[in-house]
């Protein structure tokens, strides 16, 4: 699959009124606000998209075992449904 990192920093940007500005979703900035949208958009280049592990750690700067760390989490955050809908309202925006 191809990945079109836009395709999700968008949608995960204007939920999260985060500027897609260098040090925004694709940085290292370590604000609580910014690493949970970070994690979730590698939580939908996976799930939505279908991203590979390797694919998604590239174009993240990280490593393949990280964005499977990263998944998980997001994956049990799931467990609460306010963060359940609030992840699936994001696939919608990713898939619109």
């Amino acid at each position: 699959h191809g990945l079109d990192p836009n395709a999700i920093r968008q949608p995960i940007a204007d939920v999260h009124r985060i500027g897609l500005a260098a040090r925004g979703i694709a940085g290292h900035d370590r604000v609580r606000q910014v690493v949970r949208a970070r994690h979730e958009a590698i939580y939908l280049a996976v799930t939505v998209c279908g991203a590979r592990l390797r694919a998604v750690a590239d174009a993240a700067g990280i490593r393949a075992p990280t964005v499977h760390a990263i998944v998980r989490g997001v994956e049990d955050g799931r467990e609460d449904p306010t963060y359940d809908r609030h992840l699936d309202e994001l696939e919608l925006e990713c898939l619109a």
